[in-house]
């Protein structure tokens, strides 16, 4: 199935429609794997199956109406039986066998950071940026026109998320020249699809990194062509970094449940996986340590301990790139998972308040 446009941009849903025809086309390819482990079953159903229970992550200060379309298109054309709408951050946190956090979530369109208190969100505390993985491809693509005259448009999108995968480093520092032992291992060179061989420089694998780092990313009034919720307006932060956005998180905490929060920062999704990300994230986090305010009592507007913790742990789990997707896996087997989810009879009683539905299933693995 191909498609012109993007059918979710910055974690919104920009069509429906074609969400809805790509729910079909995943929905009929599970089904017929289903039919073909038993054969026994009735197969006088319509080309939607009922019987299917879902289970779908949601962003953190994603939009109640996005929620309420999500769950009338699964229950009213897809016919399921049960549906579950959980937050992703605390799923990504389950994956790693924790229930407190600061999970940094680090998307295509999108980097979140989101402080999980006993598997629940503390939206006050969330934040977001409009940095992610699209804006490093970008400057992949740029670096590479600017070393070997090669037009961006001509690199395709698989080969550079490989490219970033295994060739791509964060340098240890901003002012670093080089990088370190492994990094500097990586293959530098690059085969494009005509089978022509360019080799890529320090520049080329390290300066689209820097896009988390230097703070110039999309503002708010990008969000404007978006149909997306106040509160994420709100809390996406203009021009800031990674290491920024993490600090903006922790300085909202109450200091009684900092400690238990900066003790574990997991790292999730495909941006985690740059190397030298952590090292370079633990430098940025003890430079802002040692460059903050430390007169007593300093208190932050919202009643909450502005100051950064002394020290920080970083978890990069190995499965850290599909970390959202585990912890739902590893839920659905629990017995306590029925209940978290929207049944049949339930959504028919209360659909006419959809709102009232959502927020009393929403919560905690």
């Amino acid at each position: 199935m191909a498609l012109a446009e993007p059918v979710i941009e910055r974690g919104v849903v920009r069509d429906w429609e074609a969400l809805e025809n790509l729910l079909s086309l995943c929905i009929s390819s599970v089904s017929e794997r289903t039919r073909e482990g038993d054969r026994d079953r009735d197969r006088s159903e319509g080309d939607r199956q009922s019987g299917l229970q879902f289970l779908v992550t949601i962003p953190p200060l994603e939009d109640i109406e996005g929620k309420e379309k999500l769950l009338q298109i699964l229950f009213e054309n897809f016919a399921a039986e049960a549906v579950a709408l959980l937050p992703r951050a605390p799923l990504g946190l389950f994956a790693s066998g924790q229930s407190r956090g600061l999970v940094v979530e680090m998307g295509h369109g999108l980097t979140s950071a989101v402080p999980v208190f006993d598997c629940y969100e503390l939206q006050h505390a969330t934040f977001r940026m409009l940095v992610g993985g699209a804006e490093v491809s970008e400057a992949f693509r740029k670096e590479v026109e600017k070393q070997h005259g090669i037009k961006a448009s001509s690199l395709p999108t698989a080969l550079v998320e490989n490219a970033k995968e295994n060739m791509l480093y964060v340098q240890p520092d901003s002012s670093a020249a080089t990088g370190c032992s492994e990094q500097t291992q990586t293959p530098p060179a690059l085969e494009l699809p005509d089978g022509t061989i360019v080799e890529l420089g320090i520049e080329a694998r390290s300066r689209p990194c820097e896009v988390y780092f230097e703070g110039g990313g999309l503002g708010v009034e990008n969000l404007a062509a978006l149909n997306c919720s106040p509160a994420l307006k709100a809390q996406v932060l203009a021009d800031a970094s990674l290491p920024s956005l993490i600090t903006s998180a922790l300085r909202c905490i109450d200091s009684s449940v900092q400690a238990a929060l900066n003790s574990q920062i997991v790292f999730c999704r495909g941006g985690s996986l740059l190397r030298g990300l952590g090292e370079r994230v633990k430098t940025e986090l003890r430079r802002a340590t040692q460059d903050q305010s430390v007169q007593t009592g300093n208190r932050g507007s919202r009643g909450f301990d502005s100051q950064l913790p002394a020290s920080v742990s970083l978890l990069f789990a190995s499965g850290r790139k599909d970390a959202a997707w585990l912890g739902a896996s590893m839920l659905c087997t629990l017995s306590t998972f029925p209940s978290l989810a929207i049944g049949k009879q339930k959504y028919s009683e209360g659909k006419a308040d959809k709102p009232a539905l959502i927020d009393n299933q929403i919560g905690a693995p």
